[in-house]
């Protein structure tokens, strides 16, 4: 087993389950990464088709007043899934999620990212691999 594999996740060692606003949160299980990747593959075409990198990113949250109109595009496509987000990794009702305040779902949904941002950066790692091991 190489060095990577034998490392968790740190937020996974650091916080396996963490609670914000009332609402814990523990690192997805399979079930619950395979229903989100479908919101996941779309944000990422999406962000494609309008040339939004990291860079990007960046320079919109370095000068927002200068770019308020591309943040707010920016929001366009990423706020429609953070519902479905958390419901999936909260188990709360839609309704329920919908009806928080605004900064409490930001801050869930923005702490489950972080919290699962290992197994999102691995797929890509785990996706040359697995085509490696085809070839």
């Amino acid at each position: 087993m190489g060095e990577e594999e034998s490392k968790k996740d740190e937020m996974e060692v650091l916080f396996p389950e963490i609670a914000v606003s009332g609402v814990k949160l523990k690192p997805w299980t399979y079930r619950q990464f395979t229903a989100l990747l479908p919101w996941f593959r779309e944000l990422k075409t999406q962000f494609k088709e309008k040339g939004i990198k990291k860079d990007y990113l960046k320079e919109l949250f370095d000068k927002p007043d200068e770019k308020i109109d591309e943040i707010l595009d920016l929001l366009g496509l990423v706020f429609p899934i953070i519902p479905e987000l958390v419901v999936r990794t909260t188990g709360d009702e839609l309704d329920t999620v919908l009806d928080w305040e605004f900064d409490k779902t930001l801050k869930v949904a923005l702490l489950i990212i972080l919290q699962n941002m290992g197994r999102i950066k691995n797929l890509s790692g785990l996706a040359r691999e697995m085509r490696s091991l085809a070839a």
